[in-house]
């Protein structure tokens, strides 16, 4: 019950945040409530992907425990956090710095 109370609170805090960010920055262009509700809208897909994953780890974890099987429930926590360092190695960017062309002296 407590958990579900502070996860209503940070939703609560989340939207007010947005709108309190919302109102001041309507203030100076109009430009920047569009970048403000784009902003939002990514983060909320960012933000959906991990949460579900770490529920689905939580309720696996949690019924093998429930099943007093220790053993079954290392394998999602191990899957999970195996995942947690493949996907910043999988997403992580090549970048090589850029090497301008030599200017031709005419």
């Amino acid at each position: 019950m407590q958990l579900a109370i502070s996860m209503k609170l940070e939703l609560v805090l989340e939207s007010t945040f947005g709108v309190v960010d919302i109102y001041f920055l309507g203030k100076l262009l109009p430009l920047a409530i569009a970048t403000v509700g784009h902003t939002g809208s990514l983060l909320t897909l960012v933000f959906l992907i991990p949460t579900g994953l770490s529920m689905r780890t939580t309720a696996m974890v949690a019924r093998r425990i429930g099943e007093c099987n220790n053993d079954a429930a290392r394998l999602p926590a191990w899957q999970a956090m195996l995942g947690v360092l493949a996907i910043p190695l999988a997403t992580r960017r090549h970048d090589r710095p850029v090497r301008l062309p030599k200017s031709r002296a005419t």
